[in-house]
C-alpha cells in the first residue's frame, strides 16, 4: 500500500513540476517543446495505467466482459486512455498556440490552502494570455482538450456508450483531470516534501532489514 501511495505522490509532483510557470513570453518553439515534454513525461504513461487498472477493478455497467479480463483487457483499456490523453495534450497545445494562451500554470500568490485550491480549480476555466505579463482569459484550450479526449473515446467505446450523455460525462471527467493537474502544480512543494519523506522512510526500512 505504501508503494502505491508513493507512486501517486511522485506522479502528482512530476505533473505539477512540468506545469509551473516561469516569467516571460513563450515562443512557438518553446510551446512545442513543452507539449513534447508533457507527452513523453513518465506521468503521461503512468496515469493511463492507473485509469485502466481502476476501470478493470470497477467495470462500468454493460461494459464488454473481455475488457475486464487479463492482459488483453488491460491493454485495450490502457491504449484507449493513452490515446485520449495524447490527443488532449496535442489539442490543448495547438489551441493555446493559435489563440495566444499561456499553456503554463501560474501558482496562487496566497498562502491560504483553500484559496490556493480554489485558484487551481478556477485556472481550469480561466488561464493567462501569453503576453509576458499576467492577463486572464477564458481557457479555451482546456475546453477543446477535454472535448477532444471525450470525442476520441467514442471511436472505440461500445455502441451503448456512444451517446451525448456519456460524451458530456467524459468531457467533465477530462476537465476534472486538468483541474487535478493544476492542484498538483499548486501544491508541488508540499507533495515533493511528502514524497521525499516516503523515500527516506523506505531506505531506513531496507537498511534495518
Amino acid at each position: 500500500m505504501r508503494c502505491y501511495v508513493l507512486t501517486l505522490l511522485l506522479c502528482c509532483a512530476g505533473a505539477g513540476q512540468a506545469q509551473v510557470a516561469e516569467p516571460g513570453k513563450l515562443s512557438a518553439r518553446e510551446q512545442g517543446a513543452m507539449a513534447w515534454e508533457r507527452s513523453v513525461d513518465v506521468t503521461a504513461w503512468l496515469v493511463p495505467g492507473f485509469e485502466a487498472g481502476f476501470a478493470m477493478a470497477h467495470p462500468a455497467r454493460n461494459q464488454p466482459a473481455d475488457w475486464s479480463l487479463g492482459a488483453s483487457g488491460f491493454a485495450h483499456l490502457y491504449a484507449g486512455y493513452l490515446a485520449r490523453q495524447t490527443a488532449a495534450t496535442a489539442a490543448q497545445s495547438a489551441t493555446a498556440l493559435a489563440l495566444g494562451e499561456d499553456p503554463r500554470y501560474w501558482p496562487s500568490p496566497s498562502g491560504n490552502p483553500m484559496r490556493r485550491a480554489a485558484h487551481a480549480a478556477v485556472f481550469t476555466l480561466f488561464d493567462q494570455r501569453n503576453r509576458g505579463w499576467r492577463r486572464h482569459t477564458v481557457a479555451v484550450s482546456n475546453l477543446v482538450a477535454a472535448l477532444t479526449a471525450a470525442s476520441l473515446a467514442n471511436t472505440w467505446q461500445p455502441a451503448q456508450f456512444q451517446n451525448s450523455t456519456h460524451l458530456a460525462q467524459r468531457t467533465l471527467t477530462s476537465l476534472a483531470g486538468i483541474a487535478g493537474g493544476n492542484l498538483a502544480a499548486e501544491f508541488r512543494p508540499e507533495l515533493t516534501r511528502v514524497a521525499r519523506r516516503y523515500r527516506c522512510f523506505g531506505r531506513r526500512s531496507l537498511q534495518l532489514k
